[in-house]
């Protein structure tokens, strides 16, 4: 056709070990599957592969979202 390039995408779903920030990104951009919009663990392959400027017309921001939050409270508990 139109000289569409056909994107694949993936649908995880992670949890974070260490709570360290970064680790979910840094992990899956090491494996050669950077999270869209990430502009900060993007490879240089990843960039040639696929043109940011794409991407941005549909994901203007880094696509990670949480489904629930869980942090300890002062009483020894959690807040979820």
């Amino acid at each position: 056709g139109g000289g569409a390039k056909e994107m694949w995408f993936s649908l995880l779903q992670v949890e974070p070990v260490t709570g360290r920030t970064h680790q979910i990104r840094a992990h899956c951009a090491h494996l050669g599957h950077p999270l869209v919009r990430d502009t900060r663990y993007y490879s240089s392959k990843w960039k040639r592969q696929c043109s940011l400027t794409q991407e941005y017309l549909w994901c203007p921001r880094v696509f990670l979202h949480a489904l629930r939050v869980r942090v300890p409270d002062l009483e020894g508990g959690f807040l979820e």
